[in-house]
C-alpha cells in the first residue's frame, strides 16, 4: 500500500512538471500581441510580428505615417494653347470682341452677325423676304413668323417670291456662281405683262441680266 501510494505521487509530480515545461516553453500562450499581431515563439521568448501602422515589442504604439510626397497639381482642361493662349483642345476658342478664351455654346462669341427681322422697305406684295440670313413669311408688307440663324456673313436683302408681281418685277433669275437668290415666277407676271429676257441673253441672269415683268406687245 505504501508503494502504491509513492508510485502515484511521482505519476503526479511527473505530468506537473511536464505541464509546467510546456507552458514555459510556449510564450505565446498568453497572447502578449496587441492590435491583431502574430505572436512568434522563440523558445526563452517571442517576437510580435505587427500589422502594417504598429509598432513596439507588443505591438502596442500606433504610427503616424506620413509620406512627403508633393501634391499632384489638378489637371488641365485640354494640353495645347494656341497663339493666344487658348485651349483649342478643351473646346476653347478666341473672341476677339470678349478678349478672352470661350466656348462657343457656354459664351457666344459676339463676332457673329445674329438676324433680327426688323429689316424695312420690305415689297407689299413680297410673300417671303430674306433679310440676308434668314427668311421669313410677309403679310400686307409685314415681317411675320421668320428663322433665327446665327449668320457669320450677312447677304443682300431682297424678297424671294410674291404674292402678285408687278410690273418691273424681276421673275426670273439664275446665278451660276450663287451669288444671289434664285427666282422663277415666270408664271405669277400680272394680267398684261409678261417675263420677258433683257436685250443681252445669257445662261446666267444675274443683276441686271435678270427677266422682268414687261408690258406685252
Amino acid at each position: 500500500m505504501y508503494s502504491y501510494s509513492i508510485t502515484i505521487m511521482r505519476f503526479m509530480g511527473t505530468v506537473l512538471g511536464m505541464l509546467a515545461t510546456a507552458q514555459a516553453q510556449d510564450t505565446c500562450m498568453s497572447n502578449p500581441c496587441m492590435n491583431g499581431a502574430l505572436c512568434q515563439d522563440m523558445g526563452r521568448g517571442y517576437t510580435c510580428l505587427c500589422n502594417e501602422g504598429f509598432t513596439g515589442n507588443n505591438c502596442e504604439l500606433e504610427m503616424d505615417i506620413h509620406f512627403a510626397i508633393d501634391p499632384m497639381p489638378l489637371p488641365v482642361v485640354g494640353m495645347g494653347q494656341d497663339e493666344h493662349g487658348c485651349y483649342a483642345d478643351g473646346g476653347y476658342q478666341w473672341c476677339e470682341n470678349l478678349s478672352e478664351c470661350v466656348r462657343e455654346w457656354e459664351t457666344p462669341c459676339p463676332d457673329s452677325v445674329i438676324s433680327m427681322p426688323n429689316t424695312p422697305n420690305v415689297p407689299y406684295n413680297c410673300a417671303t423676304w430674306f433679310d440676308g440670313c434668314n427668311q421669313c413669311q410677309v403679310t400686307n408688307g409685314q415681317l411675320q413668323i421668320c428663322t433665327m440663324m446665327m449668320c457669320f456673313t450677312q447677304s443682300e436683302p431682297e424678297c424671294l417670291n410674291y404674292h402678285r408681281l408687278s410690273e418691273g418685277d424681276v421673275c426670273y433669275r439664275y446665278c451660276e456662281d450663287g451669288s444671289e437668290v434664285n427666282v422663277d415666277l415666270r408664271e405669277n407676271c400680272p394680267s398684261g405683262t409678261v417675263c420677258s429676257a433683257p436685250a443681252t441673253l445669257g445662261f446666267d441672269t444675274c443683276g441686271s441680266s435678270a427677266w422682268t415683268c414687261l408690258a406685252s406687245h
